[in-house]
């Protein structure tokens, strides 16, 4: 994904050898504010070229997004957060 076409609010999915992680943009300056949508940490700032291999996860790929709820536990799922 081009830094251009991220936009403050998207839902992006990442894949690599530990598997999929989706990560909600919060922020866009000269770096990435995101929050881990999968674990309970606080937002971080990363480098847009670790997300350049990432993908917008839209409303007909939500599947990933619902998969991902329904794994968590029922506190888990009181903190997430979907738009």
């Amino acid at each position: 994904m081009n830094k251009t076409d991220m936009k403050k609010g998207m839902l992006i999915k990442k894949e690599d050898e530990t598997g999929i992680s989706l990560y909600r943009i919060l922020e866009l300056t000269e770096k990435i504010l995101v929050i881990d949508c999968d674990k309970k940490i606080m937002p971080v700032w990363k480098e847009y070229e670790e997300f350049t291999d990432c993908e917008e996860v839209k409303q007909e790929n939500s599947s990933d997004v619902l998969t991902a709820l329904e794994n968590m536990d029922a506190e888990d799922r009181k903190t997430a957060s979907i738009i």
